[in-house]
Order: structure tokens, then sequence, then C-alpha cells
């Protein structure tokens, strides 16, 4: 018999005990500590797991990169396979289980070890962990805070995750994968009109943060248009400035 890894002994004792998680932060670095998730898939465990939280509030999940020694800094190499989503399959289950509960107010990811800056040192396809998969069927009625960090972003599929929802929100190193920024600031800017929201009967969307965005529009910019963008695109979804920077760019 395999003995239970860390992930695995948590949800038993703590059920043992009559003791509910209320605030739950996985912090993981760098990656061949993944096989701690290895018996998260159990049936047994992910049902213990649904049972001592299902009055989680806050949930915190990390994955950092280790950078090398030397003038690089460069993100270590520390895993194989990493294309293969099979290997991956207990953090998916753990994940899936821990976001499930609708007592959920807060909501932090940071998928760094996985950015796009990771690809430079030839770690292989991101496709498993594009975000997609976490927007599905996830209703979080109680939803006060999402902060989103280093993820992979449809914008079809992140207004529908957004939808009504009056939240704090935190985009960090975003990448858009599918869809444009442009319609994305546009749909952002539309959440955070108080007077627009407040005809429907809603809140407006408090965005915290919107920094580093990548990917889609992004990838045919220089570095010099492309921090002026990154900029006026922050000025455009707090209402700062009329004009949508993505489609008011200038020309060559």
């Amino acid at each position: 018999m395999v003995a239970r890894r860390p992930f695995g002994f948590i949800p038993g004792i703590l059920g043992a005990t009559g003791v509910f998680l209320t605030r739950f932060a996985v912090r993981v670095s760098p990656m061949h500590f993944w096989d701690a998730f290895e018996t998260v898939g159990e049936e047994k465990t992910l049902d213990e797991f649904t049972s001592v939280t299902e009055r989680l509030r806050c949930f915190d999940f990390t994955s950092k990169y280790t950078l090398s020694d030397g003038p690089s800094r460069r993100p270590q190499v520390t895993w194989s396979k990493f294309h293969d989503a099979a290997e991956f399959q207990g953090c998916g289950k753990l994940l899936s289980v821990l976001t499930t509960t609708d007592s959920l107010e807060r909501i932090s990811i940071d998928l760094e070890e996985f950015s796009r800056d990771a690809d430079t040192i030839e770690i292989g396809p991101q496709t498993p962990w594009h975000f997609n998969w976490f927007v599905q069927t996830r209703p979080w009625p109680n939803l006060q805070r999402l902060t989103l960090s280093n993820v992979r972003l449809s914008s079809h599929d992140f207004g529908v995750l957004l939808g009504d929802r009056e939240i704090e929100l935190s985009l960090s190193s975003v990448e858009m994968v599918q869809g444009m920024w442009e319609e994305t600031l546009d749909m952002l800017r539309r959440k955070t009109d108080a007077k627009q929201r407040g005809e429907q009967g809603l809140a407006p969307l408090r965005i915290m943060a919107l920094t580093n965005l990548s990917g889609a529009e992004c990838k045919e910019m220089g570095e010099d248009e492309y921090r002026i963008l990154s900029l006026a695109a922050r000025g455009y979804v707090w209402h700062l400035q009329e004009n949508n920077p993505f489609r008011w760019r200038p020309e060559d």
C-alpha cells in the first residue's frame, strides 16, 4: 500500500477532529515537489476534502519556479514531461474540489511556474494549465475578491466568469490566448461604469490592479508602445480616459 502524501493526510486528520477549514493556502515550488498531490485523486481523499472545505472562505494557490544561480537568474528546469496533463491529475482534482464550495469569498491564483517567461527555457507546452478549465460551472455566490496572476485567459470565458459579479478584481501578468485585449478592456470598462451598473441594480466591478498584460495584440508591439499602452489600459478601465488604447493605437 502506498503511503498517503501530505495533502492526503490533511483532510482526514481535520475531519476526525471536527475541524472545518475557512482559509486554505497552497504554495508549491519547484515542480518536483508536486508528487505531494499524488494521492489527492483518491476518492476517499476527495470526499474528505469536500467535507472539511464546505465552509471555506479564502483559497490561495501559488506555484513559483526557482531561479538558477548566476547573473542570468533564469527559471530552473526541475521536472520532466511538463506537457503531460496526466502528471498533474491529482492537483487538478484538488483545485476542483477546493473551488466548488459556495462559501468562497476570496480566491487568489498565481501560476508563475507555468508563466510565459518560462517558455524561454523550453520547458514545454502549457496547455494543461489554460485557465478556462477554472471558469466552468463556478457559481461562487459569495465571491468578493478574485486575484489572477500568470494565467492564460479567453476573453469570452473570462467575461462569463465575471458575469454580474460585484467584486474586487486584480489581474497581473495575464496572457490572452483567445480573443483580444481590445474587447476585454471594453468589457471591463462597462462593468466598472457606476451609472450603467446602477441602472441594472448592480454595484460596479472594482479593478484593483491591471498590470503586465500579454498575448493577443501585445505580441505585435514594440517595447515602448507596450509600456505606453499598458499604462493607458488602466486609465481606460478606470474611466480616466475615453479611448480604448488597443483600438486607437498610433500608426507606424
